[in-house]
């Protein structure tokens, strides 16, 4: 029987380097864990990294690097496209 694709994991990285996924605060190692067994289940696993309010962007360098070990391939950073004036 066919089954529907698992949706996109969105990580939400704060401004002070805090981590989710829903309302889950986790660590990069958790994080990690998390990833990997995703894409243990399924290895297309796609994961949308959203900033969520100003900060170092390192934040989100250290997630994308975590998305990384945990050997997801598809990674979409999501931004809002700014209003005209």
């Amino acid at each position: 029987p066919l089954t529907s694709l698992p949706d996109g994991i969105v990580v939400n990285v704060s401004g002070h380097g805090m981590v989710f996924i829903q309302e889950e605060q986790l660590t990069l190692a958790q994080l990690e864990a998390n990833l990997r067994a995703a894409q243990n289940n399924y290895p297309d696993q796609k994961v949308i990294v959203r900033g969520s309010g100003p900060g170092p962007y390192q934040h989100v360098m250290d997630v994308l690097a975590t998305c990384r070990r945990a050997k997801i391939n598809h990674i979409s950073l999501a931004n809002r496209l700014e209003e005209k004036k």
